[in-house]
């Protein structure tokens, strides 16, 4: 989802996977962030949630 559409909904500075606020440093650094960083590592880490490897 992108930053304009996170805007017109209301979920603009709101983490897409777990719902808490982005911190304001991360949106100011990357505005159209759709992750806190503890889910945007969560997407760059080869394990999946599980601690097992994703595979591709």
């Amino acid at each position: 989802m992108n930053a304009q559409r996170r805007l017109d909904d209301g979920t603009y500075g709101f983490c897409a996977d777990c719902g808490e606020q982005i911190a304001e440093q991360r949106l100011i650094a990357m505005p159209q962030a759709p992750y806190c960083m503890t889910c945007q590592a969560q997407h760059e880490s080869p394990l999946d949630r599980h601690g097992s490897v994703l595979r591709t």
